[in-house]
């Protein structure tokens, strides 16, 4: 797992990571490095051949994490919400 601020995540995630673990500073940042995340790991699992789907895991305000997920139906994106408000 990759885990690094937003600010410095484009340039550090990586490519072939099968999850990644976000900290995001604001609601445009979170939509754009969810987006980008699940992006780089539909190429991840297509180069792999993997069929499996993604989950989006809200696990606080900040922090979230994107992982490829054997639980998840091939072509599905199933988001989580594990904060505890």
């Amino acid at each position: 797992m990759t885990t690094v601020p937003m600010q410095t995540a484009s340039k550090r995630l990586d490519s072939e990571a099968l999850e990644h673990e976000l900290i995001v500073d604001s609601r445009s940042e979170m939509d754009e490095q969810i987006s980008a995340a699940v992006d780089r790991l539909v190429r991840v699992a297509y180069q792999q051949g993997r069929r499996t789907g993604i989950s989006v895991s809200r696990l606080g305000d900040r922090k979230f994490i994107v992982a490829l997920d054997e639980n998840v139906p091939f072509g599905v994106t199933e988001e989580l919400d594990l904060h505890s408000n």
